[in-house]
């Protein structure tokens, strides 16, 4: 039987003259065609794929992208939590509210049913709590993170307001000496003494600061003249209200500075020492009252020496 052949003759476009001829078995020449015009309807085909491959290359660097962000801001959640529990539990160890989780309704019951003590430090188990907490921290998501940090920023704000009033109280508590001078001496105390006119045994609700005449008297605390005038006992006189709930009365001075409803700050002059009233020499009497009640002052003076 015998065997038809293709006869293939290829003409070099260079224009040499060269011609190559060669025969081929008509089905590989079917198969070479039918391969070649596979190949040319599979292209549209392919360079879907392909523009579909880059679109999810982009996609999975936006994604990448994403998550390096969402890494980054888990990073900082963290920091930023640790750094506020850190701060939370330095103001809680100076309140003394450790014990409390959540301090926004504490510390809506008002200062009086607050436990506060003074400012002890930052001591081991201070340590210990920070480093317990940071690790809880570690092992947090990002919405754990988010609502411990909104938990931590409400009690932030809480400890910030019980700063403020704590500042007030103390801005309105009698605190120094009353007097702008160096190394003030109390000749008469708080308490039951000898009275120098009568040589009886009496209460003195207050004390008394030898000074020269003339000598400048301060107001120890933030407050509000409420009175001045003259009295046959203590002279000239004034009485000052502070917030903190003391009255402070001020006698036997040479003159007086301020007049009714002034309000003083710490440092502010209200009048020089004398020796008006029932007085044997220049000085100041002192007094404290808490409620009705008369105080020793000298349980507040702060920067008193010896």
């Amino acid at each position: 039987m015998r065997i038809h052949r293709a006869k293939v003759i290829w003409m070099s476009s260079e224009g040499t003259g060269r011609i190559v001829q060669f025969s081929v078995s008509p089905f590989l020449l079917i198969c070479f065609v039918a391969l070649t015009m596979l190949c040319i309807s599979a292209v549209p085909f392919l360079e879907k794929g392909i523009l579909s491959l880059k679109e999810r290359v982009v996609s999975l660097e936006d994604e990448a992208r994403g998550l390096k962000g969402e890494i980054e801001t888990l990073l900082f959640l963290k920091e930023a939590v640790a750094h506020i529990q850190e701060n939370e539990n330095i103001l809680k160890s100076h309140f003394g509210l450790e014990k409390y989780p959540s301090l926004e309704k504490t510390i809506g019951l008002g200062g009086d049913k607050l436990p506060l003590t003074s400012w002890r430090g930052k001591n081991e188990d201070d340590r210990n709590s920070s480093a317990k907490n940071k690790t809880s921290i570690e092992g947090m998501g990002r919405a754990d993170l988010e609502r411990r940090m909104k938990a931590l920023i409400t009690n932030h704000e809480s400890l910030g307001r019980l700063k403020v009033k704590q500042m007030e109280l103390w801005e309105g508590t009698p605190s120094i000496v009353p007097l702008e001078m160096e190394n003030p001496r109390v000749t008469s105390p708080f308490g039951f003494r000898k009275n120098p006119f009568t040589n009886k045994k009496e209460f003195h609700a207050g004390v008394d600061f030898i000074g020269p005449k003339g000598s400048k008297i301060i107001a120890p605390a933030n407050g509000k003249v409420v009175n001045t005038g003259r009295d046959q006992w203590l002279g000239n006189y004034v009485v000052l209200h502070h917030a903190a709930g003391f009255k402070t009365v001020y006698g036997h001075l040479e003159a007086i500075h301020v007049r009714e409803g002034d309000e003083i700050k710490r440092g502010d002059r209200i009048g020089l020492v004398g020796n008006t009233g029932l007085s044997t020499s220049p000085h100041l009497h002192y007094g404290m009252i808490k409620g009705d009640m008369a105080v020793d002052p000298m349980q507040f003076i702060l920067d008193m020496k010896g």
